[in-house]
């Protein structure tokens, strides 16, 4: 995996990438789900408080690569943090094995 021998610098974007940073659509739009082609796939909303905030504790620390789940909130989430600490030539690496499980309830 490329960037795997610097994984001090991988740790702090792990943290703030284990989950998508942001508001989902879903919370807003309370019937998104029912006109969603993938209603499992919320993306967010574009509000960049959370963002801005997760962008200002990690300024400063030296990263090489970003690994990130397929679903679309995480990407946006990776897209929009790394544009904001003015990385977003850093490569992206979507890992499946990121993914959260679905089950019916």
């Amino acid at each position: 995996m490329p960037g795997a021998g610097r994984c001090s610098r991988l740790v702090a974007l792990a943290v703030a990438l284990g989950r998508s940073i942001g508001v989902r659509l879903d919370v807003i739009e309370k019937d998104w789900r029912s006109k969603a082609k993938y209603p499992w796939d919320t993306p967010l909303v574009d509000d960049e408080a959370e963002l801005e905030l997760a962008a200002d504790h990690l300024r400063g620390v030296p990263i090489d690569v970003v690994y990130c789940s397929p679903f679309l909130r995480c990407l946006q989430t990776a897209q929009r943090l790394l544009k904001l600490l003015l990385l977003d030539s850093l490569p992206v690496y979507v890992h499946k094995d990121l993914s959260e499980v679905h089950t019916e309830k």
